[in-house]
């Protein structure tokens, strides 16, 4: 998560000045407990976004609105799974 997320993700970047995205703590938040996401539809979910970002996926609407649609990237393969299962297992 560090090497992959962190730079746009971060944790502790200020919202208004460095942020260039939600902190991974929001979005978990926003597929568990907003949306109700079990383990398995998180981890799916994720991985199915990050693959291929669009605004029909996006839950964060106002992240969107507010940051715009994440790019798509190229993570090494099993990568995302990792990091989606640490996020649902681990607190942020």
């Amino acid at each position: 998560m560090e090497t992959h997320c962190y730079l746009c993700h971060s944790p502790s970047a200020e919202e208004k000045q460095g942020r260039i995205a939600p902190p991974m703590v929001a979005i978990k938040a926003r597929y568990i407990d907003k949306e109700g996401y079990n383990k398995a539809e998180f981890i799916e979910n994720v991985k199915a976004f990050v693959a291929h970002p669009t605004k029909e996926k996006a839950l964060m609407y106002g992240a969107v609105k507010k940051h715009g649609l994440m790019p798509k990237q190229v993570f090494p393969e099993g990568s995302v799974e990792k990091i989606a299962t640490f996020m649902f297992d681990y607190q942020i």
